[in-house]
């Protein structure tokens, strides 16, 4: 009986185990040059993040510098919907390992991300801890 339960309980955590080990292994699988879906909530649009750069910094760990591309926003002026490109958005490594959702592709970004690195870098910046959505959320706010 004590046999069958622990049959039953070990069946009912192995999806989430495998859930898990699917988020764990983003990291490991992370390259500069990359694009990844990411957990969001915009029903017509497929934002996208490009993966810029991958530092360690004490104390915060290691940071994963990154491109949001298409995002949708209503413009300011017109109404109308757009895409916009945030050039520099840097993360922790637990926030990318929660939002990231599936490999997309390569590309070359590396010129939307330099300005923003650079004066992150210089203004010894930090990282976000929330999900790159909720960080996209928060930098677009009004405009969404």
């Amino acid at each position: 009986m004590l046999f069958l339960r622990l049959i039953q309980l070990a069946l009912l955590l192995m999806p989430i185990s495998s859930a898990l080990a699917d988020e764990q292994s983003v990291m490991s699988q992370l390259k500069v040059g990359q694009l990844w879906e990411y957990k969001h909530h915009y029903p017509d649009a497929q934002p996208l993040v490009y993966v810029g750069r991958i530092e360690e910094m004490e104390p915060l760990g290691t940071i994963v510098h990154v491109t949001i591309v298409d995002v949708p926003i209503v413009h300011p002026t017109t109404g109308q919907p757009v895409q916009i490109v945030i050039g520099h958005m840097p993360f922790m490594a637990d926030a990318i390992e929660g939002s990231l959702t599936r490999l997309v592709g390569t590309g070359d970004r590396s010129k939307d991300i330099e300005d923003g690195y650079a004066v992150w870098k210089e203004a010894e910046g930090g990282a976000f801890s929330l999900s790159v959505h909720e960080a996209v959320m928060a930098t677009v706010g009004d405009y969404q």
